[in-house]
């Protein structure tokens, strides 16, 4: 026998509540008539809704679902070759729900009584509207405008894209895409958006900004004065990894080097879509690691409310959650308002074996608390327009214990950090199966951190860092089918952005007399385009090539302050038997450099004697010159993958996978360390630091920037001065750096359907076979894999999961190979750390009868099950025995959650 699915909630009202689930695909569309021939389709066990845009974007074909009648239903998974009405037809077993056929590409989903009582609907009529005319046309055609005459005629607004491409309608991508949906991200167990990505995503480093980096790991972690989380897709730094809501960019916290994704509320998260690929030919600057896209909920009917409570096992730290959404749907628009409260409480040092030797007070995690607020809403403009907005404010209060590791230096931090994004546009259908989109997108990031001593708090802060970034992005994008080709229907995407940035930065010591206030603004504009070329489809297929792909795009992007960048993107999907997909990408990518490195103003002068081989003393007066650079240019990268994907025809629910990658990361801006300053006249692969032929002028003039900066510090032994200088050693910020990094990402799922339920398998992991990193290009190159606070060999993630009759659960592995500490001689081995997590989940209406918990579901889930700690690492200026960019340090965590739809 099969698993029980969800019980159908009552319809509440008429078909105002209609939700479109709409994929037009541009290629080749899923034969719907009479005798018509199969597609491979497969969709994963998830909601009903859901399952059935999938399987429209995959298909091409045009699915109208009423919503109040699909709502709480589950979809089981399918895979295989059908035809489309077998397609749906297995979605909707057991759901007390039927398709009703319009024509030959538009299928309707609603309860009997709905579809016979509705049949003369307005909306049932504008779906039978010829829907060739919205871009599903068939293969070799294109469509023709829809009669502006004729009043019932109904213009779809398609929305779905794909991260990693702005055409609509191209579901499988020649890059990897990664899609975690909201029930994997409440198998995870994680209560923020942050856990999830550095619980689950294999790819991800924590290095750079993390709640539990500070003083254990490399520089930048003393950047992230909010205590904010970044993503660090293949440990190229935050900077690196472009993350998006809803396809748009918005700022970046700290000094502009990362997005918060800890602001961001789980409630309001419908699915998150991450390429790891570069992908700066659809993006712009900073998708070199890759893009983590956001994708916010928008369509809901009803009410929802979250609870939850979590408490570690060993320690004080415990938090509260709470959630609750209200959203409506009125056939030609819908609306959706979320609020989410969230409060954690510290981790002491006191509490973990590993950092107990640290100087006390000091919190491994900082209490912190954050209040969100989300709304999204869409609006039908007659036929051929959409409107549509998302606004997202977000605060997070933080306090911490951080002292110093001396006596007296005993100190405590009070953070306040505010997210605010808004983005209002419009989709507008342009005819012939054309859409163009135009929006615009405001957002700003607010961090004020103060520094108070635990010693004379009546004195108030005695440091407050207040930093300000500011964007607002205007895009204007249109795409559609302009040409047939043998395998199906060509689509071309193109459109502009105007992006600006603004950044304000305070540094205030009053003990110190020191007040320091900085601003600086830029612009960029952007030009791109993109081809989807299908050369081989169903209509073409011959042995051997069943499919044949080819993806073409390329962003001009200039800005105001450093250049410009031009950088192309070729992809190739292969399927030369059904059911294996082959695939490869090669592009370039960039960083532009952030506006706190190109600040002219932050630049120091330490004068000192330094060990000089050439002089017959042995030593030189330097000037030390450090800081930011306003003649930084932007770091370059390219990347290629090469994958497959497997898919058996004879084994339903198996999907295999692999993607190798390879990145080389040029030209990385980056400061050579204290010990290579004093060193660069003893070192010939550091002689481009070295200045010995300068005029006096030029000198005076790196003085007279110090003086208005930094200041001059002299610590020669005849007290010599800057003017007096020998020779001068450039250690400000420059494009010195290259880190190149390769290996495979693998993934293995399996779902079945069995007398014991549903069962599902998953063995996800990333191998990294180099990553090495070479300061200068005259410098030897170094090996940083799988050394201490640089990304592991192996990390992988596996585990089961179970659901029967409304009761369900899961269980995971979580593995972080064992890495290598060259501080010490010899080097020595710090051990693999491995933690398992478990959920227990029920669907309350299917296991009891109270009318009360007919739509109530409720879970426990204990993460480190085991409660592994991580193994001993020497901390840096905290003493913080451990690899926070590695290993988590939270030990075994047991929460209950509690989810009611009114």
């Amino acid at each position: 026998m099969t698993a029980p699915y969800r019980k159908r909630t009552p319809a509440r009202g008429a078909a105002s509540t209609l939700a479109l689930a709409i994929a037009l695909a541009g290629g080749t569309a899923l034969a719907q008539g009479e005798g018509a021939g199969a597609t491979t389709v497969k969709i994963a066990a998830q909601p009903l809704d859901q399952a059935l845009t999938e399987l429209g974007a995959q298909a091409g074909v045009q699915i109208v679902v009423v919503s109040e009648d699909a709502a709480g239903l589950r979809a089981r998974p399918i895979e295989g070759r059908f035809t489309g009405e077998e397609a749906v037809d297995l979605l909707l077993k057991d759901s007390g729900l039927i398709q009703r056929r319009i024509n030959d590409r538009t299928i309707v989903i609603g309860s009997p009584e709905r579809l016979a009582a509705d049949a003369q609907a307005s909306w049932l009529r504008f779906a039978q509207v010829d829907t060739s005319a919205r871009g599903a046309a068939e293969p070799g055609t294109v469509g023709d405008d829809v009669d502006d005459d004729d009043e019932t005629a109904y213009e779809t607004i398609e929305t779905i894209v794909v991260t990693g491409t702005n055409i609509r309608g191209v579901g499988t991508s020649a890059s990897p895409v990664l899609r975690f949906d909201r029930e994997v991200i409440e198998q995870s167990g994680a209560a923020t958006v942050a856990d999830f990505i550095q619980r689950t995503l294999t790819q991800n480093f924590a290095a750079g900004a993390s709640e539990q980096t500070l003083g254990t790991g490399r520089a930048g972690a003393e950047l992230n004065q909010g205590s904010g989380v970044g993503v660090n897709i293949r440990g190229l730094g935050t900077d690196s990894t472009l993350v998006l809501i809803n396809g748009k960019r918005i700022a970046s916290s700290g000094v502009g080097s990362f997005v918060d994704v800890s602001m961001l509320p789980v409630s309001a998260i419908e699915r998150v879509e991450i390429l790891t690929d570069g992908a700066s030919a659809i993006y712009g600057s900073d998708a070199v690691g890759g893009v983590v896209n956001f994708i916010l909920r928008d369509d809901y009917e009803g009410a929802e409310t979250r609870l939850r409570y979590g408490t570690v096992t060993e320690g004080d730290l415990s938090e509260y959650q709470v959630g609750q959404s209200l959203g409506g749907n009125w056939g030609s628009g819908r609306a959706l308002l979320s609020y989410e409260f969230y409060n954690r409480g510290a981790l002491d040092s006191e509490d973990r074996e590993l950092t107990q030797v640290a100087f006390d007070p000091i919190d491994v995690l900082p209490e912190q608390t954050r209040n969100s607020v989300f709304f999204s809403g869409a609006q039908e403009l007659g036929t051929k327009v959409e409107a549509y907005g998302a606004a997202l404010y977000s605060n997070r209060k933080v306090e911490r214990n951080a002292s110093l590791p001396f006596p007296g230096g005993e100190e405590f931090r009070d953070e306040d950090v505010e997210q605010v994004n808004v983005t209002i546009g419009s989709r507008i259908n342009i005819g012939n199966a054309w859409q163009a989109d135009l929006s615009g997108t405001y957002s700003h990031a607010d961090t004020v951190a103060d520094t108070i001593s635990l010693n004379d708090v009546a004195a108030g802060p005695f440091i407050t860092n207040a930093n300000r970034l500011e964007s607002w992005v205007a895009d204007a994008k249109t795409d559609g089918p302009f040409a047939s080709l043998p395998g199906g229907e060509a689509r071309l995407a193109f459109g502009v952005q105007y992006r600006t940035e603004d950044r304000n930065l305070a540094l205030l010591a009053p003990s110190f007399g020191v007040e320091i206030t900085t601003t600086s603004d830029r612009n960029a504009y952007a030009l791109f385009g993109e081809a989807f070329l299908p050369l081989v489809g169903s209509s073409n297929a011959r042995a051997g090539i069943e499919r044949l792909e080819l993806t073409v795009a390329s962003r001009f992007e200039d800005y105001s302050d450093f250049g410009n960048s031009t950088d192309p993107k070729v992809g190739l999907l292969y399927s030369p038997v059904e059911g294996l997909n082959l695939r490869g990408t090669w592009g370039t990518s960039f960083r532009a450099p952030l506006l706190n490195e190109l600040d002219p103003f932050n630049v120091d002068i330490l004068v000192s004697d330094v060990t000089d081989p050439t002089e017959p003393s042995g030593s030189s007066v330097a000037a030390i010159v450090s800081g930011n650079n306003p003649n930084l240019t932007p770091e370059d990268a390219e990347t290629w993958t090469a994958g497959f994907d497997f898919t058996p025809p004879d084994v339903p629910g198996l999907e295999l996978g692999m993607t190798y990658f390879n990145i080389e990361f040029n030209d990385r801006i980056l400061a050579p360390t204290f010990a290579q300053q004093v060193g660069a006249l003893t070192d010939p692969s550091l002689s481009s630091l070295v200045n010995r032929n300068f005029s006096q002028a030029f000198l005076d003039e790196q003085i007279a920037l110090a003086m208005a900066g930094g200041g001059v510090f002299d610590a020669s032994a005849g007290q010599m001065g800057a003017s007096s200088a020998d020779v001068i050693i450039n250690a400000r910020l420059q494009n010195l750096a290259s880190t190149n990094v390769s290996g495979f990402d693998f993934n293995v799922s399996y779902n079945l359907i069995s007398d014991i339920g549903e069962l599902g398998f998953v063995f996800n992991g990333t191998y990294l076979l180099e990553f090495d990193e070479q300061f200068v290009e005259a410098a030897p190159v170094a090996d940083a894999l799988a050394q201490v606070y640089q990304p592991p060999e192996l990390r992988f993630r596996t585990g089961i999961t179970w659901l029967y009759g409304g009761v369900g659960a899961n269980a995971f592995v979580n593995h972080v190979g064992s890495l290598t500490e060259p501080r010490i001689t010899p080097a020595a081995k710090v051990d693999s750390f491995t933690t398992v997590d478990f959920q227990f989940n029920a669907q309350l209406g299917e296991i009891t009868s109270a009318k009360f918990f007919e739509s109530t579901s409720a879970y426990v889930s204990i993460v480190n099950a085991f409660d592994e700690q991580p193994p001993f690492v020497q901390g840096g200026f905290f003493n913080l025995n451990f690899d926070g960019e590695n290993h988590d340090i939270l030990g075994r965590f047991i929460a209950f959650g509690l989810t009611h739809k009114w």
